[in-house]
């Protein structure tokens, strides 16, 4: 593993890839520690550290393949699992069963779906005896993680549209690469609508979520008509 590890850091493109910093982390421990009187404190550390990386490499594999393939049930579901089970980050979960649950899944796909929210709600009886708190408690995860998600496909969507006029102001226009763009931009719309019809089913009355999206609505996608609606379909 350590091998894996190691070399993988060494081949990666991306800065930002967790075993990069194992390696730097690695590489200095083992300086600190270079006398036979604390190897056993310096294995210690570098067993924690290990396995600290490789679960975040994991988490790290398995977004790109998601960004990659935006449209696989099957990720999706690895994903979820994964959230569940070695993070225990069941909010995020949530958000990944409800993207599939939003994506016409298959009879397979759907008994996935049941086990896994059987799985949360299950982690949650266990710490909790009132089904009305189990209840609350899972909306709100639910909503934290569509809001999170939210946030993110805002957030891509307004890089993309500045990416896509600075690439139309240009002398001569790469056609290629404005259809792309064109195509990411609408397929990041869709999911953050998908996420804002969910936390509207949830709580429609959150006040800063609503503001976000009137503001996205104004000032990324120039949708007035839409901003204006929004506004009075949230009004009280």
């Amino acid at each position: 593993m350590k091998g894996y590890m190691i070399s993988h850091s060494q081949k990666c493109p991306r800065d930002y890839c967790s075993l990069k910093k194992y390696a730097v982390n690695l590489e200095n421990l083992e300086k600190k520690y270079n006398d036979k009187e604390n190897k056993e404190e310096m294995q210690e550390l570098i067993a924690k550290i290990s396995i600290e990386s490789i679960i975040l490499h994991s988490q790290e594999i398995i977004s790109i393949g998601i960004q990659d393939f935006p449209e696989s049930n099957e990720l999706r579901l690895m994903h979820a699992l994964y959230l569940i089970q070695v993070m225990d980050n069941k909010s995020s979960a949530l958000g990944e069963l409800a993207m599939v649950e939003l994506s016409h899944p298959s009879f397979t796909e759907k008994c996935q779906l049941h086990h896994y929210k059987e799985m949360i709600k299950e982690s949650i009886l266990s710490r909790s005896s009132n089904d009305t708190e189990e209840e609350n408690i899972t909306s709100v995860m639910a909503y934290k993680s569509h809001y999170n998600f939210f946030k993110e496909k805002m957030e891509g969507t307004a890089a993309l549209h500045n990416q896509f006029w600075n690439l139309l102001m240009d002398e001569a226009p790469d056609l290629t690469r404005l259809r792309d763009t064109g195509f990411k931009i609408q397929r990041l719309k869709k999911e953050l609508n998908l996420h804002w019809e969910q936390m509207q089913a949830i709580n429609p009355d959150e006040p800063n979520a609503v503001e976000r999206y009137i503001n996205f609505l104004k000032q990324v996608l120039n949708d007035k008509e839409a901003a204006n609606a929004c506004l009075l379909y949230t009004s009280p």
